[in-house]
């Protein structure tokens, strides 16, 4: 879909995680002001699983003193993290502990925190449950890193920060797990001087970033996170295929989540707002975050035809993920009572048709439309066929 709205923000490359958070009021509580916003980060992890935990402290009021950590094996592998237990203190020196995860693991030697330094976030590494995690604070000091070496995918969360200042506080943490695991773990933040907490990732070599920010719940931080891992996973791959080379794709892209959209996302530049009523009813319909980079990276001028446009669109969601999508899928067959005009899935299927036929066609026909060059006749110029005549022909290799 396309649309117009405007957003903002920023997250850089590699599978971290970057937020712009959504913010909400926050209780006075030592050295906050009631209208601070408090917000809470996308899940590091895939966050499967039924089991949910939340520690939560007040800053000002109390600091965090010591960490420890749960690790054993999952399934013969490991080790991995099972939970993480908090050690709290108030400013009388009373102390109190609390914990995420099942932990029913080991517990490593505890790290104690000084008063000197605060935390400012977590990174780590995880597959299917997480494998590892570290701890960073503000004086640029990191705790050992606990858990395995296992892993396919680095999560990253840190509070943006300059010279030592860092916008927003970490004031607790919210995490999924199965029964013997953390799947995944986020960060609990409160903002400050009215503007809502900023977390970023920082590879700068690596060119690209996203930001997430918007209507981000406890249900949908664990799909938000979800969806940054899939912009890092196949936005790199479409701006390397279908990038316009005078007229370069976007390096930095925002998502913002809202409610209330009449369609599940729609992009303007590169901006895409993500309707987060349709997620809930669907949290497994992640390909429409492709679908969407593909119209950024697309970046057509407005004389091109839709059913083009959007089935380039839903030919890349197909070819470039995520590799499987529940509730989704391109046409298996088409018949002649259906056209390439109905544009998304029946357009796609007849351009991966069209691929099998002629490889460089999608590619040449999309060069063409970036640059105003396209007519419908180059499909004729370009196969020796017309649009319509590759259209009868398609239809009747899928229905032998």
């Amino acid at each position: 879909m396309t649309g117009t709205h405007p957003l903002t923000g920023t997250i850089p490359w590699r599978l971290g995680f970057l937020c712009g958070l959504l913010a909400g009021c926050l209780c006075a509580a030592g050295g906050l002001h009631a209208d601070e916003p408090k917000s809470q980060s996308p899940l590091g992890g895939g966050g499967q699983g039924d089991l949910e935990y939340k520690v939560e402290w007040s800053p000002g009021q109390e600091r965090l003193a010591a960490i420890e950590v749960n690790t054993g094996r999952w399934r013969s592998v490991g080790p991995v993290i099972k939970g993480v237990k908090f050690t709290l203190e108030d400013g009388q020196g009373k102390r109190r502990e609390d914990k995420i995860g099942p932990c029913d693991g080991e517990w490593e030697k505890a790290f104690e925190v000084a008063k000197e330094q605060s935390l400012i976030g977590i990174s780590g590494r995880h597959g299917a449950v997480l494998d590892s995690v570290r701890f960073h604070f503000s004086d640029g000091k990191t705790s050992p890193r606990y858990g395995g070496s296992g892993g396919d995918h680095e999560y990253r969360l840190l509070l943006k920060g300059q010279a030592g200042q860092f916008q927003g506080q970490v004031r607790g943490f919210h995490a999924k797990a199965l029964s013997n695991a953390l799947t995944g773990i986020g960060l609990l933040l409160s903002g400050s001087d009215g503007q809502p907490a900023v977390l970023l990732t920082d590879d700068p070599a690596a060119g690209f970033s996203v930001t997430v920010r918007g209507a981000i719940d406890e249900e949908i931080a664990p799909i938000a996170g979800q969806l940054t891992t899939l912009f890092y996973q196949c936005y790199p791959a479409l701006v390397e295929r279908f990038e316009n080379p005078k007229k370069p794709a976007a390096r930095h892209i925002t998502l913002t989540f809202k409610r209330n959209l009449s369609v599940p996302a729609y992009c303007t530049g590169a901006e895409i707002s993500i309707n987060v009523d349709w997620l809930k009813r669907r949290p497994d319909d992640l390909g429409l975050l492709t679908h969407e980079l593909t119209h950024v990276v697309q970046a057509y001028p407005v004389s091109n035809p839709s059913w083009l446009i959007e089935g380039i669109a839903d030919y890349a969601r197909h070819r470039y993920g995520p590799k499987v999508q529940p509730g989704w899928q391109l046409p298996q067959r088409l018949t002649a009572r259906q056209s390439y005009r109905n544009s998304y899935g029946v357009a796609a299927r007849f351009l991966l048709w069209l691929e099998t036929k002629h490889p460089k066609v999608i590619d040449q026909v999309h060069s063409r439309m970036q640059n105003r060059e396209f007519s419908i006749e180059d499909f004729k110029t370009l196969t020796g066929k017309t649009v319509d005549e590759l259209w009868q022909e398609c239809v009747k290799d899928l229905n032998q």
